[in-house]
């Protein structure tokens, strides 16, 4: 389980990331990370948080922050909000490396949902430059209520079940203990 200060590094991607508040520390009000991430990078693909509401506060560099297809530059001092059930990708932009502030809330489960991740990500279960395992992918947003930007939520979520749960029956699980420490 994430500490504050805990800090993670892809070594594919030469991107860290460190737990500021955890969802313990907050009470399950938020869950605090910084990103930084590298000119040309990006911290996911477009996609939808079913029940969770994102801030983003940039600290150093620039971003594209995308919400629902509109496209926003941010800069250091600058903030938005990305509410819940809108498509959304944050990437750099320019050729220097970005520092920002996600918060996540309600934290939910979203601490293990990054440190599945980010572990996963270190064991090159992830390419740098996003994929994954369909299965894996499948079974962690399930758990996550997270989706695709673009398609209908009403049309991923029978799918998104179907692909979650052969991807269980194969040993993919939205949590591993490797990386979040044993189940409390």
């Amino acid at each position: 389980m994430a500490q504050p200060g805990d800090t993670v590094e892809i070594p594919a991607t030469g991107e860290r990331f460190v737990f500021l508040q955890t969802s313990a520390e907050t009470g399950g009000e938020l869950l605090e990370l910084e990103f930084h991430i590298n000119p040309g990078g990006f911290s996911a693909r477009p996609h939808v948080h079913w029940d969770v509401e994102e801030r983003v506060k940039v600290v150093s560099g620039k971003v594209i922050l995308t919400i629902s297809g509109e496209e926003r530059v941010l800069g250091p001092g600058e903030s938005a909000v990305v509410p819940m059930k809108q498509g959304h990708m944050v990437e750099v932009a320019g050729d220097e490396q970005a520092v920002f502030v996600v918060q996540v809330a309600p934290a939910r489960h979203f601490e293990e949902l990054f440190e599945t991740i980010f572990g996963l990500y270190r064991d090159g279960k992830i390419s740098a430059d996003g994929r994954g395992n369909l299965l894996q992918d499948a079974v962690i947003s399930r758990r996550h209520n997270s989706f695709l930007a673009g398609p209908p939520i009403f049309a991923q979520r029978p799918v998104l079940a179907v692909l979650a749960l052969v991807g269980w029956l194969f040993g993919f699980r939205a949590r591993y203990e490797r990386y979040s420490g044993p189940d409390s």
